[in-house]
């Protein structure tokens, strides 16, 4: 995992504690082999040796179940700590607790390096800061443009459902794009997976 570079920073505020919002029915999905599966249908699994950041965790399961049958794959959950607590226990129960790393975001501010995760499952609520009015495409591009700078070159991030954030698909395409994505996939239920170049396609851009 890279971590040069001074780091890129997401910011929000939790206008309500995050309790649940990535929960035991991730997309329908209640048991690990759904998850897989589900993951897999979309492309969106990891392979040997690599990272998942689950943003917005809730009980963890999407990126417990990820890395489970993985060789040497790990997961950063992050969520509010109350949240996280919980999330704790199911990743024993899964048996995957040596492979997470638990990272609160404590009310105002997350941090995580460039270049952290290769695939990345992220609960679209945390873009609000105050209300789904508050979600501009100014906001959404700048966010995207943080996504970009996690994922690594070559990696997906998945958005469980973009719904909340009142953009038609042809301008969520276009910010995507502006943001360093160079594939933009819709999915049913709302959902979207962009994917950054690899590093090769970038150095040519």
């Amino acid at each position: 995992m890279s971590t040069q570079g001074a780091g890129f920073v997401l910011f929000w505020t939790y206008p309500v504690p995050m309790t649940d919002v990535h929960n035991m029915n991730h997309d329908g999905a209640s048991t690990v082999a759904e998850v897989v599966a589900h993951f897999t249908d979309l492309g969106v699994m990891p392979t040997p040796g690599q990272i998942v950041a689950d943003i917005g965790c809730g009980t963890g399961l999407a990126g417990f179940a990820a890395i489970r049958h993985v060789a040497d794959a790990s997961c950063i959950s992050i969520d509010h700590p109350e949240t996280l607590n919980a999330a704790k226990g199911l990743a024993a129960q899964i048996g995957v607790e040596n492979r997470v790393t638990f990272r609160p975001a404590d009310s105002v501010a997350l941090q995580l390096e460039n270049d952290s995760a290769h695939v990345v499952y992220l609960n679209p609520n945390y873009l609000a800061q105050s209300g789904k009015d508050d979600v501009t495409a100014d906001r959404v591009v700048e966010f995207l443009r943080a996504l970009r700078h996690i994922v690594l070159p070559g990696g997906a991030v998945y958005v469980r459902n973009v719904g909340d954030w009142k953009l038609s698909g042809e301008s969520l395409v276009g910010l995507a794009e502006s943001a360093g994505f160079d594939d933009v996939v819709w999915v049913n239920g709302g959902g979207v997976i962009l994917r950054r170049p690899p590093l090769a396609d970038e150095d040519a851009a």
